[in-house]
């Protein structure tokens, strides 16, 4: 007999959530497949080509490249079952389930699968981690020569959602199609108004973003990588986590000065919404991805006029070199995780400053804000009060438990269905399905804030503070 281990599910909605999950990966299996396929037919065709055309430098060309996307698929060919069940969640594992995605280089490829060929590297992060180093028009710094990232594997291959965020009061929420959400946003066809808040955001504002979710990130094949300067890249904080549901199972204390809230397996969004060079948040169009070889032609596009059908004329694949007259599409780049956390509210009797209309999330010190326009309405020392209590309370809860501080993340953000200004402060375990920090945190948390007292009693900066030893 099968008995839940703990929860309200019964025991066929848990078998039936496992069957669900066998499905969908063995369908995110066979795209991986097919789009490195469907590549090495590509690369066959050009060889083909140059081969009747007695152009051997050409078809050397193809057959380097055609060898490193062989070597890719033995790679895949060597997976065993269970370690990819581990990996997507689905089987249980003793550590971490790790959700990697790859940054494909030339010399990337060939690791482990043919070591004569002199290969050097095989770049590969953690999702969460990749969605913002390995974006297209990032740049990674291997063996000295610094190689960028230009576009997507096989966008045609990945389902497009789509999401909206309030400006206001930060209401989100995520469908399979924009339709799906201008209905839920305007379901008396008399316009939209966020189902939180009431606001009534303007056509513009009211728009669902697309977004994919990336299965790997390419170089352009075709181009030398750079001498790597003394200087590091430049990294922008590209990324914006929202806190998309909190989870079954919730447990909520109250005392004088705060309320806790610990939540299992809440659910999170992350998103990659382009470069900030003109606009910051949900309101950035994107990256502008061809839909057929996966480049981003946004810097293309600045420099040509844009047409009113999304092409832009010829350009090249970044794998295979050939020439590609695909069109574009706005995206966003997106990745859901699921972690526990703490949500932490102080009441009245702290009199904590009120926050409004505005969300903000940690990302080595800076911070990105779901409007660009609306945050020039929010007064700057309220903003640094959150933003380094925040701070505070993560390296408080990080000494206090004895984990790394980088295991630790949080945000902070109006609290929803709330009309009083009242703040939530989202702290979550930074490691995939959750650690049991929040927990600790919980039971800790009086130690926490007197911990987090000493820090903010030993630090002389004038507004916010970024010390070293706080984040």
């Amino acid at each position: 007999m099968v008995r839940p281990f703990r929860g309200d599910r019964s025991v066929h909605s848990i078998l039936k959530g496992f069957k669900d999950d066998l499905v969908e990966f063995q369908r995110e299996k066979l795209e991986d497949w097919n789009a490195l396929a469907a590549l090495h037919e590509e690369l066959k065709k050009a060889i083909d080509e140059a081969d009747l055309n007695n152009d051997t430098k050409t078809q050397k060309k193809y057959e380097f490249k055609r060898d490193r996307v062989r070597g890719e698929m033995a790679l895949v060919q060597k997976r065993t079952l269970h370690e990819e069940l581990a990996k997507a969640s689905i089987l249980p594992i003793y550590g971490f389930p790790i959700d990697v995605v790859q940054l494909l280089t030339p010399d990337s490829l060939a690791i482990g699968w043919n070591s004569s060929n002199g290969n050097k590297h095989r770049l590969q992060r953690d999702r969460r981690l990749a969605l913002g180093e390995y974006a297209p028009g990032q740049d990674v710094v291997v063996d000295d020569r610094v190689h960028r990232s230009v576009g997507i594997l096989a966008p045609d291959t990945l389902p497009t959602r789509y999401y909206w965020v309030c400006k206001c009061c930060n209401y989100f929420t995520t469908a399979s199609t924009g339709e799906e959400i201008l209905a839920h946003l305007d379901p008396d066809k008399e316009g939209a108004k966020c189902p939180t808040c009431a606001d009534e955001p303007t056509p513009a504002a009211a728009r669902p973003r697309a977004y994919k979710i990336p299965k790997a990130f390419t170089t352009d094949w075709n181009e030398t990588p750079k001498i790597a300067l003394y200087n590091k890249p430049l990294r922008q904080p590209l990324s914006q986590v929202f806190l998309a549901r909190e989870g079954e199972r919730k447990e909520t204390r109250g005392e004088n000065f705060y309320d806790l809230t610990l939540c299992q397996g809440g659910e999170f969004f992350l998103s990659n919404q382009g470069s900030l060079k003109t606009i910051a948040g949900f309101g950035n169009k994107g990256f502008h991805i061809c839909r057929i070889c996966g480049r981003d032609l946004s810097d293309k596009l600045s420099k040509e006029k844009k047409g009113k059908n999304s092409r832009l004329g010829e350009h090249t694949h970044p794998i295979t070199g050939r020439t590609c007259q695909g069109g574009y599409e706005l995206i966003h780049l997106g990745h859901e995780f699921r972690s526990d956390f703490l949500k932490i509210v102080f009441t009245d009797s702290a009199e904590p400053p009120k926050l409004h209309d505005k969300m903000f999330h940690l990302d080595g010190g800076g911070q990105i804000i779901s409007s660009g326009e609306a945050s020039k309405s929010i007064e700057l020392d309220v903003t640094d009060f959150w933003r380094s209590l925040t701070y505070a309370l993560l390296a408080a809860a990080a000494l206090v438990i004895d984990v790394p501080r980088s295991e630790l993340d949080g945000l902070f953000r109006p609290a929803e269905n709330s009309e009083s200004g009242f703040t939530e402060i989202i702290i979550y375990d930074n490691v995939a399905g959750g650690a049991g920090y929040s927990k600790r945190i919980d039971e800790l948390f009086p130690a926490v804030l007197e911990r987090a007292f000493l820090l903010t009693g030993d630090c002389n900066c004038r507004d916010s503070c970024y010390q070293e030893k706080w984040v």
